[in-house]
Parts: structure tokens; sequence; C-alpha cells
């Protein structure tokens, strides 16, 4: 088999469980082909590893690099540490979807005043992401805020039931334009009102979908 690079002589931990191994890996088009050990190949680079860790990827399940992504894609802070997927859109922030992007500006991590927002769905955010090619893989939530705040005339009391229906089709288009779940971040501002049975309808959109649901919890200190 073709190889582009030989990882040799590194601590194998290979995420299944088992017991770190001193072994080699081979890569082809960024893949990864053989685990094992292996003789040197005639024109195939090599890494040596020895002393070193080689596993996985790191999957970052609570991120909120949604806006800082398009800031600097290479995303040094969590490649640095080993991560390669970031879940973003919790605790109810994010950047899709939206109506209004200045009211929506308060409920973005990391947003610089003046940064230009020209998506307003789901899938036009990910398109915007793929085309600033960051340095990580991406999986969205799509945030109860933004929902909320696209639909809700008044924040400070729960949906209504026109409201909810409005919710719930911005929930299911988000799902079919590639976000994975929901969250929520039922303490912050946008969501303090927010009625349990607006969280039931809408997870249940998402796992109609496949999709997860991510909570923050109205409070963290049981009150």
């Amino acid at each position: 088999m073709n190889t582009d690079l030989i990882i040799i002589g590194g601590t194998i931990v290979d995420g299944t469980g088992g017991e770190p191994f001193r072994g080699d890996v081979t890569i082809r088009n960024g893949r990864i082909t053989e685990i094992g050990t292996f003789p040197k190949r005639e024109g195939v680079p090599t890494l040596d590893a020895s002393g070193l860790v080689v596993a996985p990827g790191f999957i970052d399940i609570h991120s909120h690099s949604d806006f800082t992504l398009f800031v600097d894609p290479r995303a040094v802070s969590s490649v640095s540490q080993g991560v390669t997927l970031e879940v973003v859109g919790n605790c109810g922030h994010g950047c899709a979807p939206i109506t209004r992007p200045e009211l929506f500006q308060h409920n973005i991590y990391g947003y610089e005043p003046g940064c230009e927002i020209p998506w307003r769905s789901v899938g036009q955010y990910l398109d915007a992401l793929q085309a600033r090619q960051p340095a990580l893989n991406v999986i969205v939530l799509v945030p109860n805020g933004c929902l909320r705040l696209a639909a809700v005339r008044e924040l400070d009391r729960p949906a209504t039931m026109s409201e909810l229906a409005q919710m719930q089709r911005l929930l299911e288009q988000s799902l079919e334009e590639g976000a994975w779940g929901y969250s929520t971040g039922l303490e912050y501002g946008p969501e303090r009102a927010c009625s349990e049975e607006e969280v039931v309808t809408l997870c249940h959109i998402a796992s109609k979908s496949g999709g997860f649901y991510a909570t923050h919890t109205r409070n963290r200190h049981g009150e």
C-alpha cells in the first residue's frame, strides 16, 4: 500500500480503552492506513515519535469558538492541545440562525463590534465557516437563544403558541442544513423566561432528526 508518512516509535493510545502500546502509524492522503510495527520504506518520510504519545484527535464537546474561528481559523489554542473537532453553539449562544444581526451580537461569544455577519441561516454559516478553512472540524448546535431572539417579541415571557411554532420551523430548517442538535442556556437573558414546554417541544424536534440536546441549566447551585 502506498504511504505518505510513517510515524514511528510512539506510544499509541488508540481510544478503545485498551492499554497503550509502542508502535508505528502509516498515513496516506491524511488518513491512518495501518497501525503496527513496520520496517523503513524507501522514499517514505518518517516522523520519530519516540517518547511521545500518538493518539486520535481530541473532541472538545463544549466550545464557544463559533465566531473566533472566523477571526483566526488556525485555532492555535485548540490544535496545540490536540483538539481536532469542536462542538459550537453551546449554552444557547451561537452564530445562527439569526434574523437581524444587531439584535444577536450579544448572543455570540467572541463577537467584535463592527465585524460583518453576512449569514442568516445555519447552512449559510457553515458555508462561510468552510470558506475560512478552519484548522479543525466543527459540529454546530442550534442555540435556543437564537431561536428566541428570532421568534419571541418580548423576551421576558414564555413563547406564545405561534412563536413556538416559528421556533420549531427554524430548528427543523437548521437541522436539515447540517446542525447536530439543540442547546439551551436558561440562566442567560434571552432564555430566562423560557418555559419547560418550549424546551421539551424543541427537544422532540431535535430527537426526531437524530440530534442531541446540550443543556446549561437555569441555575447551577440548587437554588
